[in-house]
């Protein structure tokens, strides 16, 4: 698949959420990355976070996973107008918590989803992770950055795609037509031939590296 091709995706299912892109690609990259989300989850992860929000695109508590999860979402209406990112956007995502916990601030905030935010935040805080997650419709992570935080999870392009791709194939119903399996031999053959009730089977060693390569070729269907 062409990057051309997968930004065509992208706009076409965003445009089931929103007409608009940047309204539209936080619920598909919700869908996507968060297979635990309902529908219902998503739209109340990011309701009222279009204003006003503090660099909080989107917010949940998952608590299966004791979880406190802040997630900040940069697209772009064209692959043309796809930027690079910036410092800024991630220390402003980073920088959350801070916010959250100064009360004086938060009181006098004109975003009432931000106050609610901030109650279960600081609730939730001591006994939960907090989790950032940066969605990115760009190339060039600042890695740098990125690895100075704990618990900072980048997004870009590509792993968007792979991402993508991998939940497609957990939706499809289809098997591949054929798997070409690799196995070597040597003087003392690997491969055994017999017979398993009425079934002529050969039973091998296959190598971890053409797992992983059956793996990243197949996705799911692999399964």
């Amino acid at each position: 698949m062409t990057d051309k091709d997968f930004f065509k995706i992208i706009k076409r299912e965003s445009k089931k959420y929103n007409d608009d892109i940047t309204e539209g690609f936080p619920y598909f990259c919700l869908k996507i990355f968060f297979d635990n989300l309902s529908n219902d989850d998503i739209e109340n992860a990011i309701y009222d976070l279009d204003r006003n929000d503090e660099s909080i695109d989107a917010f949940f508590i998952n608590d299966e996973n004791t979880e406190i999860n802040f997630i900040q979402f940069k697209s772009a209406i064209s692959l043309e107008n796809i930027k690079p990112v910036k410092k800024e956007w991630l220390s402003y995502l980073y920088d959350i918590p801070n916010k959250l916990n100064n009360s004086s601030y938060i009181d006098k905030h004109t975003n009432e989803r931000v106050k609610d935010i901030a109650a279960d935040y600081v609730c939730y805080k001591d006994k939960y992770t907090t989790k950032f997650y940066f969605f990115h419709l760009g190339y060039n992570p600042n890695t740098e950055i990125i690895e100075s935080y704990k618990n900072f999870y980048y997004f870009n392009f590509y792993d968007i795609k792979e991402e993508f791709l991998e939940f497609e194939s957990k939706q499809s119903l289809t098997e591949p037509e054929s798997i070409t399996i690799k196995l070597s031999y040597d003087k003392n053959p690997d491969v055994i031939e017999k017979k398993i009730d009425k079934h002529q089977t050969l039973i091998s060693l296959i190598t971890g590296d053409e797992i992983i390569r059956l793996r990243e070729e197949f996705k799911y269907k692999l399964f």
